[in-house]
């Protein structure tokens, strides 16, 4: 089993016929997530996942951490997703904003202390599910007043996004990839993800052609597959942490959003599923 992992993580760095993702598909061709993605993706919809594997080398042929998966930078992004919002954007169809339970606060000293109120490995949140999720900070448990969660799904609730709190491989499969490809539900995306399941991430989003750009987390991000399975079912025992910088890029990000859409103002979150929707004067 070693020798073979070796040669799986060497093939990878060598992205050998265009693929990063050797050792990554060998354990999950063995589990429920491999079988989904063969079952639900790749032969329901063959012609699109050729397609998709095709595009995906393209990405892949860049050097260094892939942050994009669209037709040009961040601008093109933005201006993409303003003049989205003119369509079905504004019932909240448009862009997708793909947080992470990890991201959620830890039982334990400090300003945590009980941790998420909401639990962790779920797809909830005790104030994006409020009817007033705008409701002054002081007024919240001390955990959530720093929560990413919280905080970068307030600036998505501005923005106009859906809200999705991501758990295990099948759940992120059957809640956000199915819709995608079946339907073509988010034009774009912002995902927050562990450096490590990124390149295994970027594939369905290319068969499902959607515009994303990827956050990679600074720390308490899952570094191998091992640590990957565990917190595909809740072990995780760290809090995954973005850097300053990116932190401050996305806000930024979603605050142009918010300011450039032509769309009533959102004013809570309705709840699809596990999915966050926002709500506006016009829908609810």
């Amino acid at each position: 089993m070693r020798i073979i992992e070796a040669i799986l993580r060497e093939l990878d760095r060598r992205k050998f016929l265009g693929f990063p993702i050797w050792e990554f598909s060998y354990h999950s061709f063995f589990r429920q997530y491999g079988h989904f993605f063969l079952r639900e993706i790749a032969l329901r919809h063959p012609l699109r996942t050729l397609a998709g594997l095709w595009a995906y080398r393209q990405v892949m042929r860049n050097d260094g951490l892939v942050t994009r998966l669209c037709a040009g930078d961040e601008e093109a992004f933005l201006q993409w997703t303003c003049s989205e919002s003119r369509g079905n954007a504004c019932q909240g169809d448009g862009l997708l904003v793909a947080l992470s339970f990890c991201q959620k606060p830890l039982p334990g000293s400090g300003v945590s202390r009980g941790g998420c109120p909401a639990g962790r490995f779920n797809h909830e949140c005790a104030v994006l599910g409020r009817p007033d999720p705008f409701v002054p900070e002081e007024r919240l448990p001390l955990s959530c007043r720093t929560c990413d969660v919280r905080a970068f799904g307030l600036a998505a609730l501005r923005a106009g996004a859906a809200v999705y709190i991501m758990t295990s491989a099948l759940d992120i499969g059957w809640d956000i990839l199915v819709p995608l490809i079946d339907r073509h539900r988010f034009r774009q995306g912002i995902f927050f993800l562990c450096p490590y399941s990124m390149p295994a991430f970027i594939l369905p989003l290319c068969i499902g052609r959607m515009e994303a750009l990827f956050v990679p987390y600074d720390a308490g991000d899952c570094r191998n597959y091992s640590q990957f399975i565990r917190a595909d079912v809740g072990q995780k025992s760290e809090r995954t942490q973005l850097s300053s910088v990116a932190r401050e890029k996305v806000m930024a990000l979603l605050d142009r959003i918010a300011t450039g859409r032509d769309c009533p103002p959102s004013r809570h979150f309705r709840r699809e599923g596990a999915l966050f929707v926002p709500t506006t004067a016009s829908n609810g």
